[in-house]
């Protein structure tokens, strides 16, 4: 324990040098109580030398106590300044027992003139709180309901930051700080300051190495989850076929995938692009990685945004955690753009920057993000007209349309359909809970027959009813089957094209596919039969097996 003079000096405020200057005017203390206080600074700096972060706050106050005890005082407060509100927090303390510790209310309301001097560094040294200034009325009226009647108070400053201050308060009686301890004081604060500023820093680091692990556990997440949906919701046997049109589908699609280029596949809704978008994918380089689907027409331009190319925490209003983009999520893989058509006039910029550039900035960051990202993009709508009509950039659609993969319709390929409802029934018939043993010829023929305005995917909910329908294992569909989508085709505006080949194939499968003579499709169409045929040639018009 430290001795004290007798005579009671008088009190300081101001800079650490300043007051320093004037310890010339006092007796130093014993010889035996300085040594020991050295003593004890070399042991306590030591001590945080190699401490875990961890474990630093717990011997802060395993500090202060000592300090309490090696200065015969009766509590001591190590207070922060917020570097970002300035706003002052008591976050260590201890006291002697029967002793309450310095409550929190009284640092932030009841101190104003020791907060002001705390924010400007300075030293506080009041062997009784009596002397201290007019100004500080407020402080020493807090201080006399306190019962306290000594203060130090040593700055921390680390550099040329000030970070905080520690004070010792004495409460049984009138504390004579003797100048050699208060100077060694100084090494006390500069002790606690480093310790708390690599705290706060390996806090702050461990913070943003769990925040990293957490995305990075969030994608392993997505890319798994995305490549099961691969795995068990999509058949490519549904890309199976024999006709001339899906063969030269196949060899553009092989073509293709062996590079880098970007894909613009062009077709009527239900005709599979999303199969010939993963089919290109699968037969690339890129096959090991992801492929990320965005459908653009599923949200809007908002959260489309965000989708593609993620967000910031705190980016706007109810952003609570950064969230991955898909971009980022498809490097090194491939992005599939569904729907490109419906996507928005200024999301249509960002995205021909992530063409030019292979870079993006997620929403409320400045900071670009590199990329290595494959774009497929796909639609059933006509871009041209699109840019014709002001709603389509034309500098992104020469970007897109590299290499344009163009698929057929289900009605340019039916001798495709038999390969494709013997795919369908496996498919389905085990999750329906039937076993088909057979496909009646009748079913094929009608199948055939039919226009499919919805392609394949018409096709597909066909067989599934069919398969729920069936009877002793006997695939077999009537005319019924087709009548909601009949209806569907109804409410659609016909081209001409469309509308005259669905009036040649019902005169054909009215007349049982005779074209000439009294019972031939030509008379009851009105044409001659040679014009006849060559418009059935002309539009792919394939009698049914």
């Amino acid at each position: 324990m430290v001795v004290m003079n007798k005579k009671k000096p008088s009190f300081f405020f101001g800079d650490i040098q300043d007051i320093q200057k004037n310890m010339n005017a006092f007796e130093p203390e014993e010889t035996k109580a300085l040594n020991e206080f050295e003593s004890f600074l070399l042991k306590l700096s030591t001590k945080f030398i190699h401490l875990p972060y961890y474990k630093i706050s717990n011997e802060i106050e395993n500090g202060l106590k000592l300090m309490v005890q090696f200065l015969n005082v009766d509590r001591a407060a190590l207070l922060e300044i917020s570097s970002e509100t300035g706003e002052i927090f008591n976050t260590h303390k201890w006291a002697r027992d029967a002793v309450s510790l310095l409550p929190e209310e009284v640092i932030k309301h009841r101190l104003p003139w020791c907060q002001s001097q705390f924010l400007l560094g300075k030293m506080l040294v009041f062997p009784d709180i009596e002397d201290m200034p007019a100004e500080a009325d407020i402080d020493k009226n807090a201080f006399r309901r306190m019962g306290q009647k000594s203060l130090l108070a040593v700055p921390m400053i680390v550099g040329e930051k000030i970070i905080g201050a520690i004070g010792y308060a004495s409460l049984s009686a009138i504390r004579l700080w003797d100048p050699a301890i208060i100077s060694r004081s100084v090494f006390v604060s500069q002790i606690f300051a480093n310790a708390l500023i690599r705290m706060r820093t390996e806090q702050a680091l461990h913070k943003k190495m769990e925040e990293l692990k957490s995305y990075k556990d969030q994608l392993e997440r997505e890319k798994a989850y995305l490549q099961e949906e691969i795995i068990q919701q999509h058949n490519f046997k549904t890309l199976a076929g024999k006709s001339r049109a899906h063969q030269l589908l196949l060899h553009n699609i092989r073509k293709v995938a062996l590079t880098n280029t970007t894909v613009l596949i062009l077709g009527e809704t239900g005709t599979g692009k999303e199969l010939a978008a993963r089919a290109i994918h699968d037969l690339s380089a890129r096959k090991n990685q992801t492929l990320v689907k965005v459908n653009c027409a599923a949200l809007p331009p908002g959260l489309l945004e965000t989708e593609l190319f993620g967000h910031e925490k705190g980016a706007f209003t109810g952003a609570i955690r950064k969230k991955i983009g898909r971009f980022e999520l498809a490097d090194k893989g491939t992005l599939f753009l569904d729907e490109i058509g419906e996507l928005q006039p200024d999301l249509q910029v960002k995205l021909l920057r992530v063409l030019q550039e292979q870079e993006f900035e997620p929403v409320g960051s400045n900071i670009p993000k590199k990329v290595d990202v494959r774009i497929i993009a796909a639609t059933n709508r006509n871009l041209k007209a699109l840019i014709r009509e002001g709603t389509f950039r034309a500098d992104l659609y020469y970007r897109l349309n590299i290499y344009p993969i163009h698929m057929p319709p289900l009605r340019d390929r039916i001798e495709d359909i038999p390969l494709l409802v013997e795919n369908f029934i496996m498919k389905h018939s085990a999750r329906i809970g039937k076993k088909i043993t057979k496909i009646s010829l009748q079913a094929i023929n009608q199948m055939q027959a039919y226009h499919w305005p919805g392609n394949i995917r018409e096709l597909e909910n066909v067989v599934e009813r069919g398969i729920i329908n069936s009877i002793n294992g006997i695939f077999e569909i009537n005319e019924n089957f087709f009548e909601n989508s009949q209806s569907l085709c109804e409410a659609k505006f016909l081209s001409l094209e469309e509308a005259m080949r669905s009036h040649i194939l019902a005169a054909l499968k009215k007349n049982r596919w005779r074209v000439s003579g009294p019972n031939g499709a030509a008379l009851l169409l009105g044409l001659n039969p040679k014009t006849l045929e060559s418009k059935i040639r002309k539009m792919k018009i394939i009698r049914p097996i």
